[in-house]
């Protein structure tokens, strides 16, 4: 079992966006952090989105330290086991997205987040 939890709150929908689909593309997601844990290591995180009814939670394994490509600090974690509702608040994502931006942000989206 995960030891470590990350916590990671986005206070705009479009900055989670931005930053979700920029990185889960490459197979993993980087998180801004000063922490850092070791290569390899299982730890439990979560997303709080804004207009998301509940956060998102996953398991990862950390599988890169270093920077992102504006310098800043962090680790890329690699999810390997979603939370239980984690259909439901995908979907509830979706919904959001595609209310708030269209159809083809939303298309793009949808392919990305069943990564997850």
């Amino acid at each position: 079992m995960a030891g470590t939890l990350f916590q990671v709150e986005y206070k705009k929908l479009n900055t989670f966006i931005y930053d979700f689909m920029k990185s889960i593309d490459r197979g993993w997601i980087f998180i801004r952090t000063n922490a850092s844990p070791a290569l390899g290591e299982r730890i439990d995180f979560t997303f709080s989105v804004e207009s998301l009814s509940s956060p998102l939670k996953f398991t990862g394994e950390v599988v890169y330290l270093g920077a992102d490509e504006n310098g800043s600090d962090g680790i890329g974690i690699k999810i390997v086991r979603g939370m239980s509702n984690a259909d439901s608040v995908k979907k509830e994502l979706i919904s959001i997205v595609e209310t708030k931006y269209g159809d083809y942000v939303s298309a793009e989206f949808k392919r990305l987040i069943n990564v997850l």
